[in-house]
């Protein structure tokens, strides 16, 4: 079995710890899912922060990726539904972990195998990497239609997120699937979004604005902002994103005119 060529895989991987990618992630996976009517499924493979989209979404993994690396049978239409976990707004999720006391620890090889049966079920499916690059980061990263790195307006931020970049490619993944989002953007920061382009040599594809009372509000009822606050500019800059990802001449343009 192959991954799907109907599928995009969208790696979402922090420039720095901190710096608000899970959010990010939990709420660009909402944003595609309700832009694009899309199924979508988001798996938590934060090896440091393992449990954060449990928080984030309010859910109980039916499986952890670790059990579905090590899943025995097949992952088809009729069986999804003992796999995943539904958010009442329709995406779908898979966590690292159950709890606080539950092990992080996933086979690379098992865990391609169910990557390549998610495939065929999903259009896409984002997964948030954390900040390293081990096994089943490299997995999604060597399948993926795109990497997001999200960074922040912070001068060791920006240091750390152009390291990463570096790295990135000198792991051989093409400069074109490298897409940045600058997070957390405040008009109280010195460093601006013009100045923090200029310091990492890239456009940013998405710009969120930094917004705690509506972040906080949703995190406490455990509903992504962007399904529970539409209207909400950070909600907007999300769904702006998506947007720019998928308009004409774009890696993820084509799937987008399919499935709209």
């Amino acid at each position: 079995m192959a991954m799907s060529p109907q599928c995009h895989i969208i790696g979402v991987i922090g420039g720095k710890g901190g710096v608000g990618k899970s959010v990010f992630a939990a709420n660009f996976a909402q944003a595609l899912m309700l832009e694009l009517r899309a199924r979508v499924l988001l798996i938590d493979l934060d090896a440091q922060s393992c449990g954060d989209q449990n928080v984030i979404l309010g859910l109980r993994p039916n499986k952890t990726i670790s059990e579905v690396a090590t899943y025995s049978g097949q992952i088809t239409p009729t069986t999804i539904s003992t796999i995943v976990a539904p958010h009442n707004s329709g995406l779908h999720f898979i966590g690292a972990v159950r709890g606080p006391g539950d092990t992080y620890e996933v086979n690379g090889d098992g865990f391609r195998k169910a990557l390549e049966g998610l495939s065929n079920i999903y259009n896409f499916i984002v997964v948030d990497l954390g900040s390293q690059f081990l096994a089943p980061q490299v997995v999604v990263l060597e399948n993926a239609t795109c990497a997001m790195v999200v960074t922040a307006p912070e001068i060791l931020v920006i240091n750390q997120t152009q390291k990463m970049l570096s790295q990135m490619q000198s792991m051989m993944f093409p400069d074109e699937m490298l897409q940045v989002v600058l997070n957390k953007i405040s008009p109280a920061n010195p460093v601006t979004a013009q100045m923090a382009s200029q310091a990492l040599r890239r456009n940013f594809v998405g710009q969120i604005p930094l917004d705690d009372v509506t972040a906080t509000a949703a995190l406490t009822r455990s509903t992504p902002f962007v399904a529970g606050q539409p209207r909400a500019p950070i909600s907007i800059s999300c769904i702006d994103t998506v947007r720019r990802l998928t308009q004409a001449g774009t890696l993820l343009h084509r799937h987008a005119a399919r499935i709209l």
